[in-house]
């Protein structure tokens, strides 16, 4: 799936990052467990990412391999279960920034690596999918869903949205890719506006 406003819902970024792109975050876990810490620094090729307790204790270190330092890695809700997860850039291009997800296991205090989704502007709609919006050219806008498969943690993408742009941006047209459920593709064609999201959906950057 290589082709990757704000809520944060409630994941605090502590550290901007400073000129050796480090970063650090707290991550919200899910119940009552304490949150984890992280430090990302970019160098080599790629982001450095540590994982401790609350103690400071150690529970991870890994290895994203990235083509930007710009921007800085960020935590959000991504499968829905409650708990930050992280997101690493991977590339940008002229518009869209294609992003690694890790998401967090809350009982383990660590992270797996999920896949990759590229967009613009990313949220969760109420049926639980993960939404990457992102633009096609001067004139289209792509709304690509995925799911989190609950057995190995993976993204996988399910299904799309086309919609083209008139020239004072609104709407021309919207078509499906794929087989999208009527309660899917309702809401988000009925939006004349290419940037708005539909109700209920959460933006998550």
């Amino acid at each position: 799936m290589r082709a990757a406003t704000a809520l944060f819902l409630g994941f605090g970024l502590l550290a901007a990052p400073a000129a050796a792109q480090e970063v650090a975050l707290t991550a919200t876990r899910s119940g009552t467990a304490a949150p984890l810490q992280l430090w990302a620094s970019y160098g080599d090729g790629g982001w450095s990412v540590r994982v401790a307790d609350d103690r400071g204790r150690e529970r991870q270190r890994f290895m994203v391999r990235s083509e930007v330092a710009d921007p800085p890695p960020w935590l959000a809700d991504a499968d829905g279960d409650g708990a930050a997860d992280l997101w690493v850039p991977a590339m940008t291009g002229t518009a869209n920034t294609t992003y690694a997800v890790w998401t967090m296991q809350p009982r383990d205090g660590r992270f797996r690596a999920a896949g990759e989704v590229s967009g613009l502007i990313f949220a969760r709609d109420p049926g639980g999918w993960l939404v990457a919006q992102g633009r096609n050219g001067c004139c289209a806008v792509s709304l690509v869903f995925h799911a989190v498969s609950r057995g190995d943690g993976t993204l996988r993408e399910a299904f799309a949205i086309e919609r083209v742009l008139a020239p004072d941006g609104t709407a021309r047209s919207c078509t499906p890719r794929g087989r999208v459920p009527q309660d899917v593709l309702r809401p988000w064609c009925a939006s004349r506006s290419a940037e708005a999201l539909p109700p209920g959906v959460v933006a998550l950057r």
